[in-house]
């Protein structure tokens, strides 16, 4: 559940993006992955739009964790967040 008891207003993620690579590490600290992502492996996170804001980021993070598969560790992601701004629209057959 969400409660508004302190409303605190930040700028969009797209604004503030020097944050990305402190939140990419808090949010792989909390999934439980070691090690450091090379800054190269960050550089698609920079050009992205991030309409859904940290939300979105997690879930980028999310994805990339479960791609590199089991055990692996942060020198090993690869981030590739949505490029049209939204979820897509396709659907299978």
């Amino acid at each position: 559940y969400r409660l508004q008891v302190l409303p605190i207003t930040l700028p969009p993620l797209r604004e503030r993006l020097d944050d990305l690579p402190r939140l990419v590490e808090a949010l792989l600290e909390d999934l439980g992955v070691a090690g450091v992502v090379p800054t190269k492996h960050l550089a698609p996170l920079f050009s992205a739009t991030w309409p859904g804001n940290v939300r979105e980021l997690r879930n980028v993070v999310e994805r990339a964790v479960v791609a590199a598969g089991p055990g692996a560790d942060a020198s090993s992601l690869r981030f590739e967040p949505a490029t049209s701004g939204g979820a897509s629209t396709e659907r299978a057959g």
